[in-house]
């Protein structure tokens, strides 16, 4: 079987307003089938906006069949998040699982692919992030009794701003309309090597991030790319990395984009390396 590594983030399980739980099932089958490798990239459980425990309990076939993952043949990365970030403190590297953060550097194929989550690129998260943390945790509480509170919030929020604040309270609010610069200007200067917080002895050739729940790709040059896997609450988007090319993919829609000049890019060495 041809190599065929799967990234996905922002899954939110525990978050009321995740309702994908099937989807998801059906997805991780098919990675079970089909791929070599799975990468989550941040947020895959809520802690911030729900309760530990509950998560377990209620959604304890999703983590099950992680852990069927786990002890096949197939190997999984887990970055941390900023709704995880309690998983930092049990970072653990292995033969087959790998729980990081903030960040790593993977080689697929010819390809060095940078992930992170995003959230240390956030503009507001940057600035105050106990204060952010505090916010998303009260809002956690309210989607409890209203699931459309974030992005009601959020087009309220445009609303009372006069026009010199054109944003939201978050980027993964649904009437953000501030723009995404900081996480391409961060991606841009990642892959030109001039991130001196992440500067390797490589440049890489694809950053990945999530966090904004907005899957996107950019070219900077043929062979620097930054990619968005977007989310599983509003979407249920993937990146595939395979042996005829790399994939932007929606798993609700049944579809998937090979993106430009991606050409065949096969994961023969899944070698990785804190960055």
């Amino acid at each position: 079987m041809s190599e065929r590594v799967f990234l996905i983030s922002d899954i939110h399980i525990g978050n009321p307003q995740f309702d994908n739980e099937k989807l998801l099932m059906s997805f991780l089958d098919y990675v079970k089938k089909e791929a070599t490798g799975l990468i989550i990239n941040g947020d895959f459980l809520d802690f911030q906006q729900g309760p530990p425990a509950k998560i377990l309990i209620d959604f304890n076939g999703i983590l099950s069949k992680i852990f069927e993952l786990a002890k096949s043949d197939f190997k999984i990365w887990y970055i941390v998040g900023n709704h995880d970030i309690l998983l930092q403190n049990f970072v653990v590297t292995s033969e087959l699982v790998n729980i990081l953060y903030p960040r790593i550097d993977i080689e697929i194929g010819r390809r060095l692919v940078h992930i992170e989550h995003g959230h240390l690129f956030d503009r507001y998260y940057r600035r105050i992030p106990w204060l952010y943390n505090l916010g998303s945790r009260l809002l956690g509480l309210g989607l409890r009794f209203n699931p459309h509170l974030g992005d009601e919030l959020g087009y309220a929020f445009n609303t009372l701003q006069s026009s010199r604040y054109k944003f939201a309270i978050t980027p993964a609010s649904e009437g953000y309309k501030g723009d995404y610069g900081e996480y391409e200007v961060g991606a841009k200067k990642i892959l030109l090597g001039k991130d001196k917080k992440r500067r390797t002895s490589r440049t890489p050739d694809i950053v990945t991030f999530g966090h904004t729940h907005r899957p996107l790709f950019k070219e900077y040059a043929p062979d620097k790319l930054y990619i968005n896997s977007g989310c599983w609450i509003k979407h249920a988007t993937y990146i595939e990395f395979s042996d005829s090319g790399i994939f932007l993919g929606d798993w609700k829609k049944q579809s998937r984009q090979r993106l430009p000049n991606t050409g065949p890019s096969v994961p023969t060495s899944l070698k990785h390396s804190l960055s």
